[in-house]
């Protein structure tokens, strides 16, 4: 089975040809087609001569995307040459285009921060374009769309759409305490200045007085720096950041009845 397609074009970098075959048994119930068969992909740019393209093994259902760098600049017509070993089958050839992926796949977070219980927290992502299904690639061991167990840091994720279109979010899991852990205690809580080049004031007037004590993690959740301020209402206390790498730091303050967490900025 051979066909040409009409005209493409033109094409630019980045582009790609896209086109899906699928395969069944000659029949009346029309089961998949298991043994392999070849299509053989040409080219015809600018109505000129015919350029072997690709020879492309096919095995039931096939998406297939191929780049076309090398025709930048040109319009392009497809040749499509089917080539088979044995058996009777009908190939089916839909969704022929020149391929151009979007600036980005819109990918979106839905995220659920960590609580005091620990390492609960949760991310999903959505893209909302592309073409699906999508592979996700995580920098944190997870499958698929949704990771959960996370801990407070930062993730990277790398998807991947069905036709090879890539795009990268980066997503932040903050420390977040439960309702039933408010404190009016800590409500007039102040850390300054953030972002801060290595001192920090962590500054409190309490209605009452309060037992307290703070922890720095860094973004992988590590205690950096723990310290038991004792009892306090009105509470002045110098934190040097001095001796750490610039980066993210999440300072916790915890006092009888709840705790708050504080993002940092170290420049």
């Amino acid at each position: 089975m051979t066909f040409t397609t009409a005209n493409y074009g033109p094409v630019m970098t980045g582009d790609s040809l896209s086109f899906t075959v699928r395969q069944n048994e000659l029949g009346g119930s029309e089961p998949a087609f298991v043994d392999t068969s070849i299509v053989r992909v040409a080219i015809i740019a600018d109505c000129g001569d015919t350029t072997f393209f690709a020879d492309i093994a096919l095995t039931g259902d096939t998406i297939v995307r191929l780049p076309l760098e090398e025709f930048d600049g040109s319009s392009v017509r497809v040749l499509f040459d089917f080539l088979w070993r044995s058996g009777d089958f009908i190939n089916y050839v839909d969704d022929i285009s020149i391929f151009r992926c979007p600036a980005d796949l819109g990918l979106t977070a839905d995220i659920t921060d960590e609580t005091s219980a620990g390492n609960n927290g949760a991310v999903t992502i959505i893209p909302t374009d592309g073409l699906g299904p999508y592979e996700y690639e995580w920098t944190v061991a997870a499958n698929g769309a949704t990771a959960i167990g996370l801990s407070a840091a930062d993730y990277t994720v790398t998807v991947t759409d069905a036709v090879g279109c890539t795009d990268v979010i980066r997503v932040t899991v903050d420390f977040n305490t439960d309702v039933d852990e408010a404190d009016a205690a800590l409500q007039g809580l102040r850390v300054y200045p953030n972002p801060t080049s290595g001192l920090l004031t962590l500054e409190l007037d309490a209605p009452r007085a309060t037992s307290l004590r703070y922890d720095l993690f860094d973004l992988t959740g590590r205690r950096l720096l723990s310290r038991d301020l004792g009892r306090q209402q009105s509470l002045r206390e110098g934190i040097d950041l001095g001796s750490y790498p610039t980066g993210t730091y999440l300072l916790r303050i915890q006092s009888e009845r709840g705790a708050q967490t504080v993002r940092l900025v170290k420049q």
